[in-house]
């Protein structure tokens, strides 16, 4: 079924296209994992009469299933705040459908229906695609305190650690054991792919055997490659939706 028109939700993007924000935070784990953080603000002058508009616009966002909170900083301003992804992507539909109306801040919309759409399909969970979605947030108006070569170089470090806990040295080929006689032996190596990549699209797991490719690193060569064709295929689907 597709998603209703909302119709009060146009009246609601007025207040973005005012003093409002819609922007991507990218922040930094202890491990050196990347958090994206999208979020939209609603500010207002503090009075009763906008206290009572964030009391409306709060019931308006809490039936679509978003959870929403307001902010006072005292004498100055009120803001109401939609942040982070459970929050913020029920309402890609909504943004989808009234973006004809952004106007002088369609770029911000794209961003974040773009962002989301990369973002959904996981491709953070690798390296090409965390790269990929970096660049997705670097291609529209943005004031961040680090560079897109900073944030790249960031990731290709992160990866380089993931890597070096995978015996095979490269993320996501793992090897396999064999059985019987062979129990305790690596005869193959198998590319798995992250569960939120495989919820995106379905992608079996394939193994690639030492005897098969006559060793274990011409094996471990296939594996790479075909790794390699899958994730790129997937980033190739997403830049042509």
């Amino acid at each position: 079924m597709d998603n209703p028109k909302i119709p009060s939700f146009p009246y609601l993007l007025g207040f973005l296209l005012g003093d409002g924000s819609i922007f991507v935070k990218i922040r930094l784990t202890s491990s050196g994992s990347f958090l994206f953080i999208p979020f939209l603000v609603f500010p207002q002058k503090p009075s009763e009469y906008n206290r009572h508009m964030y009391t409306m616009m709060s019931k308006f966002f809490e039936n679509l299933g978003v959870k929403c909170y307001v902010t006072t900083r005292k004498g100055e301003s009120a803001s109401l705040y939609i942040e982070g992804l459970k929050a913020v992507t029920p309402l890609v539909f909504l943004f989808k459908e009234y973006k004809g109306l952004g106007y002088w801040k369609s770029k911000n919309i794209d961003l974040l229906i773009e962002f989301l759409k990369y973002h959904s399909a996981g491709v953070q969970t690798f390296k090409s695609g965390l790269i990929a979605l970096l660049n997705v947030l670097y291609k529209y108006p943005n004031d961040r305190e680090k560079s897109l070569d900073e944030w790249v170089s960031l990731a290709n470090d992160y990866f380089k650690n993931v890597e070096e806990g995978y015996i095979s040295g490269n993320h996501l080929i793992q090897p396999l054991k064999g059985r019987g006689a062979k129990a305790n032996e690596f005869i193959a190596w198998r590319a798995v792919f992250p569960e939120k990549v495989n919820s995106y699209k379905n992608l079996p797991i394939k193994q690639f055997s030492f005897s098969t490719y006559g060793s274990s690193s011409k094996a471990l060569e296939a594996a790479i490659e075909y790794r390699d064709q899958v994730l790129e295929s997937i980033l190739k689907e997403l830049a042509t939706e």
